[in-house]
């Protein structure tokens, strides 16, 4: 009888365990399905919190250094290869049909205006901007301005401020008044494979880089 009493209560504390643990791992898996989401209609004010909430650890960003830094397990700024946006970040995230497969990038200018941009990889190392949208300074709701359709070869840059940048017309009026002065740069060239050609920030401007590693 008492043998009965104890495997009764074995089984009674076995099957909490697996509650409790099924429960632990449910909450998990849903805070992992929910990643895609959280970024899908983030605006300007919600970019303006994450880099406030990041400033101190992407200071080094803003003086101008060449470098990666992992903010959390979701969010990387400074720079993102094409082998880790092809491992993170192409159709990992729900952004809408028009922008399938697309990468995503939370961006603060060296003038401090906040924006998000999107982009993908092309042959040779080229960067496709498909979408650039910047925010008004002062609302950081309204829409201020948004470029489409910005091709960068290796070695390319762009101004997210004036909308000039690598190719495009006004480029050499602009860099020649000194009202040039890029934010992102495609880091790359012939011979360089996935691991080294870069999107990553130049000049003050800071790149901010949402990743998903789930499978």
């Amino acid at each position: 009888m008492k043998k009965l009493t104890m495997r009764k209560s074995l089984c009674l504390v076995t099957l909490s365990l697996f509650v409790g643990m099924s429960s632990i791992y449910s909450k998990e898996t849903e805070s992992v399905s929910k990643v895609d989401d959280s970024f899908k209609e983030i605006d300007g004010v919600k970019i303006k919190n994450i880099f406030e909430k990041y400033a101190k650890e992407i200071e080094p960003l803003k003086n101008g250094h060449d470098q990666k830094i992992e903010l959390n397990q979701n969010l990387v700024a400074g720079k993102l290869s094409r082998e880790e946006y092809n491992n993170s970040q192409k159709h990992r995230f729900d952004l809408g049909e028009s922008r399938e497969g697309l990468g995503v990038a939370f961006f603060r200018t060296n003038e401090d205006t906040y924006g998000k941009l999107y982009y993908t990889w092309g042959v040779g190392h080229k960067l496709h901007i498909q979408e650039v949208i910047v925010y008004d300074k002062n609302s950081q709701e309204k829409q201020l301005k948004s470029l489409n359709n910005l091709v960068l070869s290796p070695a390319g840059h762009v101004d997210l401020d004036s909308g000039f940048g690598s190719g495009i017309p006004g480029l050499g009026k602009a860099a020649k008044n000194g009202t040039y002065n890029p934010d992102i740069h495609c880091s790359s060239g012939d011979g360089v494979d996935d691991a080294r050609a870069y999107l990553r920030s130049t000049g003050g401007g800071v790149l901010m880089f949402p990743v998903s590693l789930g499978n």
